[in-house]
């Protein structure tokens, strides 16, 4: 669904309602009864394309799910507070944390502060999915997407610290050690 479907079916929601909505006594009353039905609506749908910064943030997050075990990290306590840690959040990324939740590459969790990577991150990640470029949103719910799909590869030469190590599923095998001495 494109910007511009989004924005036909928000103008026949629209229209549905002026027309359901009884006419007031005074030209002052049925006005601000439409004013009233129409505060939904007054808000633009926006397009939220995935750049560099998500995706630096959601393999940032993939890092911090490694190191604490567990799928269920407080993306402020233990990502953007930590100074130092390989998965600390620039103000950026934190600030834009919530699109990866647009995307569908993570999702909040029911404690307060709280995030998951989900399969579909996950996947995306190690290049098993493309993703659409561009997600419509309207009244903080996904509405539609937009452009074309996107893939993993297309960020790397972007992002410094892309490893690809990192995001697999498997762990690289320890490599033999040859002693110093015999």
């Amino acid at each position: 669904m494109t910007s511009r479907d989004v924005k036909d079916t928000i103008e026949g929601q629209i229209l549905h309602l002026m027309l359901s909505l009884p006419k007031q006594g005074t030209r002052e009353g049925t006005a601000r009864a439409v004013l009233a039905a129409l505060r939904p609506y007054l808000l633009q749908p926006a397009a939220h394309r995935l750049l560099s910064g998500h995706v630096s943030a959601l393999m940032k997050l993939r890092k911090a799910v490694l190191h604490y075990g567990r799928n269920e990290i407080h993306i402020r306590k233990q990502m953007a507070d930590c100074l130092g840690a390989p998965f600390q959040l620039t103000k950026d990324e934190w600030s834009n944390f919530t699109k990866l939740r647009y995307h569908g590459l993570a999702a909040k969790c029911d404690r307060r502060g709280y995030w998951l990577l989900t399969k579909r991150g996950s996947d995306f990640l190690k290049g098993e999915v493309s993703i659409p470029e561009t997600v419509i949103t309207f009244a903080n719910r996904v509405a539609g997407h937009d452009g074309s799909l996107i893939h993993i590869s297309r960020f790397r030469p972007l992002i410094p610290e892309f490893d690809k190590l990192t995001y697999s599923e498997e762990k690289p095998a320890p490599k033999p050690t040859i002693p110093l001495f015999v």
